[in-house]
């Protein structure tokens, strides 16, 4: 009897947020001896932090949507009638507390714009790995038997918008939920 083994690969966003801070406080060049420039380091944290920041806001309605926190893209999909979103115009159609099912509905317009948006951000980008020699990655990509699972404290949204930043798109797609 054959068995097949099947790979978990677990990612932890929270390790990534810390390296993040590490680079905005200092404390990453510090661990170096200070032979890192520290002011370096907190200037790329900052360029890192305010591109997730704009990432979510201005692609990813997070701002409109950062007080109605699901755990993935579908939580709302009952609300959503699937109308033709092509010219709907978010910016005007007045998303605001109370979330009654008109304000869920208008949410799960979003989340559906966002899984599009994702999707398109993710569809033939390729990650090269080998000169960064990370083989997690690659075996991770595989077409083999394994699970991909991003595990996270953060919001949804920037959690994607990090998973496409850090060019992890590709191996967590916007449907398979955050834990």
């Amino acid at each position: 009897m054959d068995a097949t083994l099947t790979k978990v690969f677990i990612w932890d966003m929270d390790e990534t947020l810390i390296l993040l801070k590490s680079l905005l406080n200092g404390t990453f060049a510090q661990s170096f001896n200070d032979l890192k420039d520290a002011d370096k380091g907190v200037q790329i944290g900052r360029m890192w932090e305010n591109h997730i920041l704009n990432v979510c806001d201005e692609c990813f309605f997070y701002e409109q949507i950062e007080n109605n926190n699901t755990p993935f893209l579908d939580a709302l999909k009952q609300y959503d009638d699937g109308r033709d979103l092509s010219d709907y115009e978010f910016d005007r159609d007045e998303l605001c507390p109370p979330f009654d099912d008109l304000s869920l509905k208008k949410i799960a317009y979003r989340h559906r714009a966002i899984a599009h948006k994702y999707e398109e951000c993710s569809s033939g980008k390729e990650v090269s790995t080998s000169s960064l020699g990370l083989a997690s990655l690659d075996s991770a990509d595989t077409k083999s038997e394994h699970v991909n699972i991003l595990v996270t404290s953060g919001s949804l949204i920037p959690s994607l918008v990090k998973c496409l930043l850090f060019r992890l798109d590709n191996l967590i797609t916007h449907g398979n939920g955050l834990i």
